[in-house]
């Protein structure tokens, strides 16, 4: 698995989802990457707008094909953390509602990624819901 990639948060673009607990989620788009075997791995943003606000993000992997995430990483305070035997879950189970918002979004269509990193980040800057 490659290191998560650097992001920058001014670059995020939001996701379409309700608001819980002041959170907002989104991805920056410049972190976006479809590979070889099918899976687009991006790095997802969550921050608070409260006082006090608070940033979270998370290195993750979507197959379309099966329906599945994993995430790889998690980023708190200033420093990425490992996380220690990372395994592909439903989406519909995953403990994050983002990853599914963000499936249906940008990143999947007809069950295969999107066809280039470019259309993710247009449907994502013009949402529209796919099942």
């Amino acid at each position: 698995m490659p290191p998560a990639p650097e992001f920058d948060q001014r670059r995020m673009l939001e996701i379409d989802m309700p608001r819980v607990y002041d959170l907002k989620y989104g991805v920056d788009p410049k972190t976006l990457a479809i590979t070889d075997d099918g899976v687009v791995r991006y790095v997802a943003i969550a921050k608070s707008t409260g006082p006090g606000a608070a940033l979270n993000a998370f290195y993750d992997g979507v197959r379309c094909a099966t329906g599945e995430i994993k995430t790889y990483a998690r980023y708190s305070g200033d420093a990425w953390h490992p996380v220690e035997n990372p395994e592909w879950q439903p989406l519909g189970q995953a403990k994050t509602r983002y990853s599914l918002a963000l499936a249906r979004q940008a990143i999947c269509r007809s069950g295969a990624p999107r066809g280039t990193t470019g259309e993710m980040v247009q449907a994502l800057k013009k949402p529209h819901y796919i099942d």
